[in-house]
């Protein structure tokens, strides 16, 4: 669960996993970074340890999207951004996400 504090009072609040909360990994988001007006937050399931980047407005917690990475990353090891770009590192590979739609740009390194 990811969420807001504002002036010591809890704006908002948002669970990460997109459907079924039970399914992330145990604690909360281990890598967070501010994109633009967006909080991205990467997350791992527990059962298949399958990696997702997840972004929410900063105004108001309204989820703007989900994406999955590919099967072979399973683990985030590092996860920043600019406004226009979500930098991922999973598995010696990077991944590029465009920031407003989380749709990949590029992968940089490994490929099978």
């Amino acid at each position: 669960m990811v969420g807001l504090l504002t002036r010591g009072k809890l704006a908002w609040k948002a669970e990460v996993p997109l459907d079924n909360p039970l399914e992330a990994e145990e604690g909360g988001p281990q890598y967070v970074t501010l994109a633009g007006g967006s909080l991205v937050v990467s997350y791992q399931t527990s059962s298949t340890q399958h990696s997702f980047v997840t972004a929410f407005a900063v105004s108001d917690g309204t989820r703007r999207w989900t994406t999955p990475l590919v099967e072979r990353a399973r683990r985030v090891s590092a996860l920043v951004s600019s406004p226009e770009r979500v930098f991922v590192l999973a598995a010696g590979e990077l991944f590029l996400l465009n920031a407003a739609d989380g749709k990949l740009v590029a992968t940089i390194g490994k490929s099978d």
